[in-house]
């Protein structure tokens, strides 16, 4: 289509979007390279909509549409405010500035960029928050005082820290206690930051595997674990470690990866981005790519945005990696559930689906299906969204 720009000369550019609706992104349109220039932040006319004129922001999405009646009267459309749910969603650091997101295509919240008093964005700044605050950690931290539905900010201190910035993102255990990672030091230490006061002080809570380097950010859970995804040499590795004593619970090879890759946990699913594509980890599978089982199952906003890191809140990340069967590579500890449970019955699911389910032996496992796919698993609990077919004949 054409547009005709609010300039008093006529410039005619031509664009393409999914739908002419609050939200969606505008881009210039180019055969060879479609969905890469964004649209420039403005107002315009569009000459397939004559009764509308719609106002472009900075990151190339709709933000407001107004109807006319021979420019008589009009009406207008405003997007609602971003909103960040505690329970899936995530604060990510980008250059244009900080972005939530919901982290579930089932979320009602809205996602988008938010307004945040005195954030500057660098390429090594960190972000993390609780129901109440939010920080960035950089050479400084800065905190500020948020509310969540609608999301606001507003400015509270400058707290003093002084350290080398970290590699990985940062999380808040509390609204005076955030975790970051020594990235100077080998092995590398995972570090509380205590902000009770003005002047930030670090402590050592445990140092990770020697050679390994952390390239993602922390999660940490409600059941004292914390996740990370490292790296030795080329080999990437995600780790769950008991956050108490420093132990590892797991060690998962995800082979050699390339790319920005951070974490999130969204109904006791750990969910991976990398290079802006979205996967799940499974114990056993590793990595699996939700994106090529159908894209409506990434959430909102995560494959458009250039993520350099994210963070959720502690206080809701209720699961670390589920491990009923489990070889860790620094504890050696084999356990092994091989009983049949009384309640097997067989399952027809459809896809479009990626979720885990509990076999009959009770152990976890994943099944991922596109759309337009089907498929008869067996089952010790019920699957939500899943078909009841009868009692199951061949469970193994």
């Amino acid at each position: 289509m054409n547009l005709i720009s609010s300039n008093v000369l006529g410039i005619y550019i031509q664009v393409s979007y999914d739908s002419y609706d609050i939200g969606e992104a505008v881009y210039i349109w180019d055969p060879i390279v479609p969905y890469c220039e964004g649209l420039s932040e403005g107002w315009y006319s569009n000459t397939e909509n004559t009764d509308s004129v719609f106002y472009v922001a900075s990151n190339s999405r709709i933000e407001q549409i107004e109807y006319c009646d021979s420019c008589l009267s009009t009406t207008t459309t405003i997007a609602p405010p971003p909103e960040l749910d505690e329970c899936c969603g995530f604060v990510s650091v980008t250059p244009e500035g900080l972005y939530i997101s919901g982290g579930s295509e089932d979320s009602d919240t809205q996602d988008g960029y938010v307004n945040v008093p005195g954030f500057a964005y660098s390429a090594t700044t960190g972000v993390a928050f609780t129901s109440s605050k939010l920080w960035t950690i950089d050479t400084d931290i800065k905190e500020w005082d948020i509310t969540l539905s609608p999301f606001t900010a507003t400015f509270n201190r400058d707290i003093t820290y002084g350290e080398t910035p970290s590699v990985a993102g940062n999380i808040a255990l509390s609204d005076t206690v955030l975790l970051g990672v020594d990235s100077t030091v080998a092995p590398q230490k995972i570090l509380e930051i205590d902000i009770t006061a003005n002047t930030a002080v670090v402590n050592v809570q445990f140092e990770i595997q020697l050679n390994r380097v952390v390239e993602s950010n922390l999660l940490y859970t409600k059941e004292n674990k914390l996740v990370l995804i490292s790296k030795d040499g080329l080999d990437y590795y995600i780790t769950q470690f008991d956050y108490s004593s420093g132990n590892v619970e797991l060690d998962v090879s995800l082979g050699q990866l390339t790319g920005r890759i951070m974490l999130f946990e969204c109904d006791c699913i750990i969910k991976v981005i990398l290079d802006n594509v979205l996967y799940i980890f499974d114990s056993t599978q590793g990595l699996v790519n939700v994106s090529e089982t159908d894209p409506s199952l990434i959430p909102s906003g995560e494959s458009a945005r250039d993520f350099k890191t994210l963070s959720q809140s502690a206080a809701y990340l209720n699961c670390g990696i589920e491990n009923t069967t489990t070889t860790s590579t620094s504890t050696s500890t084999t356990t092994s559930t091989t009983t049949l449970s009384p309640t097997c019955y067989e399952y027809e699911v459809s896809g479009p689906i990626a979720t885990y389910y509990t076999d009959c032996f009770g152990q976890q496992q994943i099944i991922s299906l596109g759309s337009g796919q089907t498929q008869i698993v067996c089952a010790g609990l019920g699957i939500i969204g899943a078909t009841l077919i009868g009692p199951c004949n061949n469970p193994v």
